[in-house]
């Protein structure tokens, strides 16, 4: 199944791009089982273990802990935000990252779609998932 780039970032995801999400997360061994994404994910560690499967030199798992509390995952959502999604040309607005941390609007699973779309455009381009390419459109999530 091919995804292609969304019209527009914050367009809730069609059936088949969320299927192709489901699919993809599949891939990765993470650190729990994955019962609601919104709920399960929205701390922001299991996103990192899969950025962190993806591009090994860009994330350090000890920068994200594990919480319940909304602070703390907006701790979390700020650090990936600075730390790693930038680099990957993907910026967090404030709203965002509140969407992530409460697991509102479906925001992570369109995260995951936008990542999944530019890992797989990285390799395309022979990249290899090692360092984006600074020519790499830069997606501005608000």
């Amino acid at each position: 199944m091919e995804s292609r780039p969304r019209k527009s970032p914050l367009t809730p995801l069609s059936p088949e791009e969320y299927r192709a999400v489901v699919c993809w997360m599949r891939e990765f061994t993470l650190s729990k089982p994955i019962k609601n994404i919104s709920r399960d994910m929205s701390d922001g560690v299991m996103v990192a273990e899969i950025l962190k499967n993806l591009f090994p030199k860009m994330v350090e798992l000890h920068n994200y802990a594990r919480c319940n509390s909304t602070q703390n995952k907006l701790s979390n959502w700020e650090t990936l935000n600075r730390k790693v999604l930038r680099r990957l040309n993907i910026f967090l607005d404030k709203r965002m990252m509140q969407d992530l941390a409460s697991g509102n609007n479906g925001t992570l699973e369109i995260l995951l779609h936008e990542l999944m779309i530019r890992h797989r455009q990285m390799n395309d381009n022979g990249n290899n998932g090692i360092e984006p390419s600074p020519q790499a459109p830069c997606i501005m999530l608000r």
